[in-house]
C-alpha cells in the first residue's frame, strides 16, 4: 500500500475503538481521554494521551508520540508493512457480518442457511435486478414449508410467514427477518451476475486497435493521394464490388461522414437480389469493428437503451427497413433530426413505493444506412430523412456480377481474395486515422454555393449536398492546413477549410446521383416512366397517334423492357397515383389499358439541377 493509502486510511480510522482492537484500556476522565502506555512499566499508567483530531497518541512519561500505524509498528514490531495489514484486518472487522451462509448454488436452486434454518430458492432470476418473485422452501427437521413468494409484496410475505408460523411453529418475526434477508442476499447475488454478464460483453466487443506504424503510413498515404478516387473504386473491384460507382463512392462518403455534426444517412433501393445489403456490407468492412452496428431489426424501444455516447459518431445499419417497427422508426427520424434521443419513463422506488421518471439521453449523431424494395410503402416522414440512393440493376451490371463471381473462383481470383483482409484493415485504420475537425466553408466560396429551392423537399436535400462537400473535406484533411480559433468562451478548435477541388467532387457525385433534374419520382419509378415513353414512341411511328394516346399495359412494358412482375406492379401503382399515366378502360378481372398522361411532347420530371461548378 502506498503512503498516500496509509494517510487516508488513519483519517478515516476511530482511535479509541482502534486503541480498543489492539487490547488497550481507554480511560475516560475530566483531563479528557487517556489510555495505558504500553512501552514503559509494563503498561499500568494511564499516560497515553489520545488527540482524536489528529489521530495521533502521546506519553506523559516516556515522550513517546505518534500516529496509529507508529503505535502499532512499535507495539507489535512490525516490519515490511505489517502496521498497514494490521490496520486492513481492523477495517474488515468492522464490516458487517453476514447473516446467511449459501451452502449450495446452481443455476436451478440455491441452499441458503440462516442460523439454523434452511431455505431452498428455486425459480429465481439473477439476471434482472429486483426480480424478487421466486419459490421459497423453509426445512425444519422433517417438516417444510413451500410457496411462491413475491418479496415486494407485503401480502406474498405475509402470507408465507403466516404458514410457516402454523406449519413449522417458528416466531412470526424470525421468519420476517429471514425473508428480509433473504431479499439482500439475493439482490448483491443479481448485482455481481450481472456485473459479470457486463464485463463478458465489454470483453467480447470488438475493439480496433491499430499500430503507431500502422497510422503512420495511412497518414502518408493520406496526405500524398486522394484515396477516395484513386485507391477505392479499384479495392472494391478486388474485393468483389464490382461495377456501381456511384453506390461505393456515396456510402463510402456517408461512413466518413459519421464525424460530421450532420452525418449522411442512405437508404438503398432495388428490387430483390440487385446486391443491396451486400454493398452496403462490402463498404462498411472497410470501417473500425467498434464504429459500425450492424442489425437485422430492431424493436421499438432498442434505441433508447444504448449507452450516453455508446452511438456517437457511429454508423448504424439496419439490413431492410422493415426490420424498424413503427415506433421504433420514429425513434429513429427524432435521433436523425436532433443528433440525440431524450426519453423518460416511470419506476417504483423500492424503499418508498413512490414512482419515479427517469430520464434517459442517447447521444448522436450517427449515420444510418439501411434498403428497400418497396420505397413507395414508406411514410414521407422517413423517406425524407433519407439519401436515397438507387442501386445499378441494369444487364450490363448482371453480367459484370457474373464474370466477377467466376473470376473469384480462378486461380488468381483466389490469390486477389486473399488479400481481403489487408484491403479492409487499410481502409479502418485510414478511418481511424482521421480526426474530427470543424469543416468551415471559406467566404470567397459560401456566396456561389448555389442550389435549388422550388420545392421544400429540396431543404434535406441540399442538407445532403452540403455533408458530402465537408466529407470530402474531411477525408482529405491531411492535404490540407489546419488552423485554430476560440469560441465565446474561449475553448480551442481546430478547423479546415473547404477548397474548388472539394464542391467540384461532390458535383460530380450529385449530378450523377440525381441526373440533370431534381424531380418528385424514385430512381425506380422514373425508370419505369422513361421505358413507358420508349414504348409508346415506338409504336406510335408510322401511325396518325401521338405517343400519349397509345395505349399499353404492364405485360406490354414487362415483355419490352424485361421488368419483373412486382416491381413494375408497384411503379405502375405509384406513377397511377401521382397521375403521370391513367387507366383508359377496364374493369376488376380483366386487363387495364393505360397511356400517359402528358399535355406536351416531352416528360418533365423534375426542374433542371442548379449546382455551381468552380471556373464555369
Amino acid at each position: 500500500m502506498k503512503a498516500e493509502e496509509l494517510k487516508e486510511y488513519i483519517l478515516k480510522v476511530d482511535i479509541i475503538d482502534f486503541l480498543k482492537y489492539t487490547g488497550n484500556k481507554i480511560i475516560f476522565s475530566d483531563d479528557g481521554v487517556k489510555a495505558y502506555c504500553p512501552f514503559h512499566a509494563e503498561g499500568k499508567d494511564e499516560t497515553l494521551i489520545i488527540d482524536k483530531i489528529n489521530k495521533k497518541v502521546a506519553c506523559e512519561w516516556c515522550e513517546f508520540e505518534g500516529n496509529i500505524a507508529e503505535y502499532i509498528t512499535k507495539l507489535f514490531k512490525f516490519q515490511n508493512g505489517g502496521a498497514v495489514e494490521y490496520i486492513h484486518k481492523y477495517f474488515e472487522s468492522k464490516k458487517p457480518k453476514e447473516k446467511h451462509t449459501i451452502i449450495n448454488m446452481n443455476k436451478h436452486e440455491i441452499e441458503l442457511m440462516i442460523e439454523d434454518r434452511l431455505y431452498l430458492i428455486t425459480q429465481f432470476n439473477l439476471r434482472r435486478l429486483h426480480d424478487f418473485n421466486m419459490t421459497i422452501k423453509l426445512q425444519s427437521s422433517d417438516k417444510f414449508c413451500i410457496a411462491e413468494v413475491n418479496l415486494t409484496k407485503a401480502r406474498s410475505r405475509e402470507e408465507f410467514v403466516r404458514q410457516a408460523k402454523d406449519l413449522l411453529f417458528i416466531s412470526e418475526d424470525i421468519i420476517r427477518d429471514d425473508l428480509m434477508t433473504i431479499m439482500e442476499a439475493i439482490e448483491k447475488l443479481q448485482r455481481e451476475t450481472i456485473r459479470k454478464i457486463d464485463e463478458e460483453r465489454e470483453s467480447n466487443k470488438k475493439v480496433f486497435t491499430m499500430t503507431e506504424s500502422e497510422e503512420n503510413k495511412a497518414i502518408e498515404l493520406l496526405t500524398t493521394k486522394d484515396i477516395f478516387n484513386d485507391d477505392l473504386l479499384k479495392d472494391m473491384e478486388r474485393l468483389g464490388y464490382v461495377g456501381d460507382e456511384l453506390g461505393k463512392m456515396i456510402l463510402y462518403l456517408a461512413g466518413t461522414s459519421r464525424i460530421l455534426n450532420k452525418p449522411i444517412s442512405v437508404l438503398s433501393v432495388a428490387n430483390s437480389s440487385a446486391g443491396k445489403s451486400f454493398a452496403q456490407d462490402m463498404i462498411l468492412s472497410l470501417f473500425p469493428d467498434d464504429e459500425v452496428f450492424i442489425h437485422t431489426r430492431i424493436t421499438p424501444k432498442s434505441l433508447s437503451h444504448y449507452k450516453l455516447y455508446e452511438l456517437m459518431n457511429k454508423i448504424f445499419c439496419i439490413d431492410e427497413l422493415v426490420g424498424i417497427e413503427e415506433e421504433g422508426a420514429a425513434l429513429v427520424r427524432s435521433f436523425m433530426s436532433r443528433g440525440k434521443l431524450s426519453s423518460a419513463y416511470p419506476v417504483i422506488d423500492r424503499l418508498t413505493g413512490k414512482i419515479e421518471t427517469v430520464y434517459k439521453e442517447v447521444i448522436g449523431p450517427a449515420a444510418f444506412f439501411t434498403s428497400t424494395t418497396h420505397e413507395e410503402a414508406i411514410d414521407d416522414e422517413t423517406r425524407n430523412r433519407f439519401l436515397i440512393l438507387p442501386v445499378d440493376e441494369s444487364a450490363e451490371q448482371t453480367l459484370r456480377v457474373m464474370k466477377s463471381l467466376i473470376y473469384q473462383n480462378t486461380r488468381e481470383g483466389i490469390i486477389t481474395g486473399r488479400e481481403k483482409e489487408f484491403i479492409q484493415r487499410k481502409y479502418k485504420v485510414i478511418q481511424k486515422a482521421l480526426r474530427k475537425l470543424s469543416v468551415v466553408i471559406p467566404d470567397d466560396l459560401s456566396k456561389y454555393i448555389t442550389f435549388n429551392n422550388e420545392r421544400i423537399s429540396f431543404k434535406r436535400k441540399f442538407n445532403y449536398y452540403l455533408s458530402m462537400i465537408y466529407s470530402i473535406a474531411l477525408h482529405r484533411q491531411f492535404q490540407k492546413k489546419i488552423y485554430t480559433d476560440k469560441d465565446k468562451s474561449g475553448k480551442e478548435y481546430n478547423f479546415i477549410y473547404v477548397t474548388k477541388n472539394d464542391i467540384i467532387s461532390a458535383n460530380d457525385i450529385i449530378t450523377k446521383l440525381f441526373g440533370k433534374t431534381l424531380g418528385e419520382l424514385n430512381p425506380v419509378n422514373e425508370k419505369c416512366l422513361r421505358d413507358i415513353e420508349n414504348y409508346c414512341k415506338k409504336h406510335s411511328e408510322g401511325t396518325d397517334l401521338k405517343y400519349t394516346d397509345v395505349l399499353f399495359t404492364r405485360k406490354d412494358i414487362r415483355d419490352m423492357h424485361g421488368w419483373e412482375h412486382r416491381p413494375l406492379r408497384r411503379a405502375f401503382e405509384q406513377l397511377h397515383e401521382m397521375e403521370y399515366i391513367v387507366r383508359s378502360f377496364g374493369k376488376d378481372r380483366a386487363r387495364f389499358y393505360y397511356k400517359l398522361n402528358i399535355d406536351n411532347d416531352s416528360l418533365n420530371l423534375g426542374v433542371k439541377l442548379n449546382v455551381w461548378y468552380p471556373g464555369k
